[in-house]
């Protein structure tokens, strides 16, 4: 039985979750059908209740007309038997609880006996009436009083029940007639609108073979669920047909992709094919050009070598005008070699401007003084005028502004055969930084035909062809000029009309920055030291023991920790050259191992940092292992001999502000130079030409080494070993002076070392990008 009831529960409770809107529906219609049994109950129970009132008051309206005479005419005849007779009448009414009756007469008091005990000890209503007698003569006379006393408990419970009873029987109805509405409605409405949402849950799941039925007998009138069903089978019947329309739109965007990818492919392969071309065409020019720069110039030079002799000796006149014919050929020709060599590099870009002080006044004279005798030799007067307001301490590319103004100088003499040439130096604006000026070449000479004034400064183009055979030249000076002003942030243009002369101006932005002051180089050591130096990169050393060659000194060179380690221990130094990134252990532990050991024969020498890494954070570190020196790298042959001179350890305060104005910065503009042709002219007039190709080659060797190893660490998110080769790269770059990628590994080693590598395997494309590029042209550069 319980297992039943149980099992009629769990089924009640599965309706509910299964059939919600009928089961909503019979909870409304339920709950309705109870309010209303509620209120129309509370309305019988008033109406009852009013009702048994209404007949309490018939009750005592009775004993009033019916037994109060009656009893009086007893009472007055002193009949005890028929008053307690009516008194028994009055009390088997229906809602009579107790009588009470008070009587005095003339002969005394007379009150019948009454049952005390019966007196209820519930609610009672009295009620009271006066006793009296009419006499014959129509005299009343007061008996008494009755006093009756009325069950109203009674009376409650008789209206309660008859309300319970109703109740009862109105809730079953209720309860049948919901029971019978909510099987109607699942018969009619809910079990078709559960058939839809079903229906609506395959079409949402993408079974649209079969269309919606109801299971019921059709109405002779389509009605609203037939509406709803005919619009599910439309909306079937839409997506059918969206869902095939998008097959096929799908399987036309996978037609046209892979045709696209193909196509894509096929052009993908032909740029490449023609990248190849171009970049093998370039590499074929830049070895034709540097193979024809030595190939010319060689035999050039021995040719003006051999002119210059014969004019020194005794020649007739004729054979002295042949010589000197000889001899501005072979210069005209040398001039034009160069122009072609210098405009091949400002077209690659592989032209840095070098920024140095200078007084501009001074500049300008030397170029007047320089083209004083070709003026002379022309009877021309030759002019300068510089604006009082212009400010003579400049910061800039004094040579590229010189190799302008003195092409346009030489061109202006050149082109004029009287009157004047002038130079004139205006500013245009200014502050306390920097200013805009405006130079002037200014002649009197043949002009030149505003037509082709918009062509002047093409590659290889003239005025016209009798320029070319009246003066000669390449038709590349002012185009160099053209490029040159590019690189300098400014701007090259002329005014001229044909028999007046022409006006080339230029315009540029010049830093105001006063020169430094001078200091006087240390006296170099007069006593030879034995010096160790801890260096794994072999172009480094090669560039160490350069810059000491010519000193006398003895070095020794160890390419790694333990080894240095193990010498220090046994041969005593004057100095150590300590690189700080070594393979294995690192230049801070080695130094560590050399100063702590008490027995070490080298615990008090002097070592010196090589390191490019001169951050605060780095250097703080290096007095606590018996540091005391940093010379930054590339290395600087004035950083070590003045390391060499000191006798005693320099305080690390000095030595770190130097090293950090010589360290190169780390950021990376579009105006960085690739070279720093500084360093190199040092290691040229230090180490000369062969050595310097052998740095070249060493360098070559160390990229083919380290740089597919740095590739592979970046894409296996490698920090540790990307900062490590990141950092040996750029000491390589720094050494030979590529500023630009040693500043980009520099950046790559920062970012390594503060553990901000990309994430999932894909490495700083713009990073790595830039610094292929950069590598690429220090390769091309050092094959060159």
């Amino acid at each position: 039985m319980s297992d039943r009831l149980s099992m009629r529960l769990q089924n009640l409770t599965g309706y509910a979750q299964k059939h919600p809107l009928g089961y909503r529906i019979l909870g409304y219609v339920l709950a309705t059908g109870i309010l209303f049994t509620l209120c129309a109950t509370a309305l019988q129970l008033n109406l009852d209740y009013r009702r048994e009132l209404r007949s309490l008051e018939h009750q005592a309206e009775l004993i009033q007309s019916s037994y109060l005479e009656t009893l009086a005419k007893s009472l007055w005849d002193l009949d005890r038997a028929q008053v307690e007779l009516q008194l028994k009448g009055i009390r088997s009414l229906p809602d009579v609880g107790h009588l009470q009756l008070s009587y005095q007469d003339r002969l005394g008091a007379f009150t019948p006996k009454t049952n005390e005990s019966n007196l209820p000890s519930h609610q009672l209503e009295r009620k009271a009436f006066e006793l009296v007698h009419l006499s014959a003569s129509g005299e009343r006379y007061p008996l008494g009083q009755l006093e009756v006393f009325f069950d109203i408990q009674a009376i409650d419970q008789r209206v309660w029940k008859n309300g319970l009873n109703t109740l009862l029987s109105q809730t079953l109805l209720v309860m049948l007639i919901v029971l019978v509405i909510v099987v109607i409605f699942y018969r009619l409405i809910t079990r078709h609108l559960e058939a839809m949402a079903d229906y609506s849950h395959q079409i949402g799941a993408g079974r649209l073979d079969h269309p919606l039925e109801l299971d019921r007998i059709a109405p002779q009138q389509p009605d609203e669920l037939d509406q709803l069903a005919s619009a599910l089978n439309e909306m079937r019947q839409a997506i059918r047909h969206d869902r095939q329309q998008r097959d096929q739109e799908q399987q036309a965007l996978r037609y046209n992709r892979d045709k696209l990818q193909t196509m894509v492919e096929r052009r993908t392969r032909s740029l490449q094919q023609a990248k190849e071309a171009a970049e093998q065409a370039n590499n074929a020019k830049s070895q034709f050009l540097s193979t024809m720069s030595h190939e010319i110039r060689t035999p050039m030079n021995g040719m003006l070598g051999m002119i210059q002799l014969l004019e020194k000796n005794n020649l007739g006149s004729d054979q002295n005008d042949q010589v000197k014919v000889l001899h501005e050929a072979c210069d005209a020709l040398l001039e034009t070699f160069d122009h072609v060599l210098q405009y091949g590099q400002l077209v690659e870009g592989a032209y840095v401007a070098e920024e140095t002080h200078f007084s501009l006044e001074a500049l300008l004279n030397s170029l007047i003084t320089l083209m004083g005798p070709g003026a002379e030799q022309k009877q021309l007067a030759l002019n300068l005028q510089i604006d009082p307001g212009i400010n003579d301490d400049c910061l800039g590319a004094a040579g590229a502004l010189r190799q302008i103004l003195t092409n346009l100088l030489s061109n202006a003499i050149k082109f004029t055969d009287s009157g004047s040439v002038s130079l004139a130096a205006a500013q245009l604006s200014g502050d306390d930084n920097s200013q805009w000026l405006r130079l002037t070449v200014k002649d009197t000479g043949i002009g030149i035909d505003p037509s082709l004034q918009s062509l002047i400064f093409d590659r290889f183009t003239q005025a016209d062809d009798s320029i070319t055979r009246r003066f000669g030249g390449s038709g590349l000076g002012l185009t160099i000029c053209k490029e040159l002003a590019a690189a300098l942030n400014g701007r090259i243009g002329l005014d001229s009309d044909l028999g007046e002369g022409s006006r080339f101006w230029l315009e540029l932005p010049l830093r105001i920055e006063p020169a430094p002051q001078q200091i006087a180089p240390p006296p170099q050591p007069a006593n030879r030291k034995e010096i160790l130096l801890v260096e794994d990169m072999r172009i480094n050393q090669q560039v160490v023991l350069g810059l000491l060659d010519h000193h006398g000194h003895r070095v020794t060179v160890v390419e790694n920790g333990p080894d240095a380690v193990d010498i220090a221990m046994q041969q005593r130094f004057d100095l150590i050259l300590m690189d700080m990134h070594l393979p294995g252990i690192s230049g801070l532990e080695v130094s560590r191992k050399i100063t702590a050991e008490p027995d070490s024969v080298n615990q008090h020498t002097p070592i010196a940092a090589l390191t490019a890494n001169v951050r605060p954070d780095d250097v703080h570190r290096y007095p606590e292992v018996g540091i005391h020196h940093v010379i930054a790298k590339p290395v600087k042959e004035q950083q070590l001999l003045d390391f060499i001179a000191q006798s005693a350890p320099a305080s690390l305060v000095t030595t770190t502000k130097s090293a950090t104005t010589t360290a190169p910065t780390s950021t990376v503009t579009e105006s960085t130079p690739l070279v720093d042709h500084s360093v190199l002219d040092i290691h040229r007039k230090l180490l000369g030409d062969k050595k310097l190709a052998a740095l070249m080659e060493s360098f070559c060797e160390v990229y083919q080494e380290l740089w597919p190893a740095l590739l592979k660490s970046l894409e296996d998110q490698d920090p540790v070993d990307c900062a490590e080769l990141a950092h040996k790269l750029a000491g390589a770059c720094d050494t030979l002076g590529f500023i630009r990628a040693s500043r980009l590994l520099r950046q790559l080693e920062v970012e390594a070392e503060d553990g901000e590598l990309p994430v999932n395997g894909q490495p700083d494309i713009e990073l790595v990008d830039a610094l292929k590029d950069s590598m690429m042209e220090a390769i091309s550069r050092c094959r060159r």
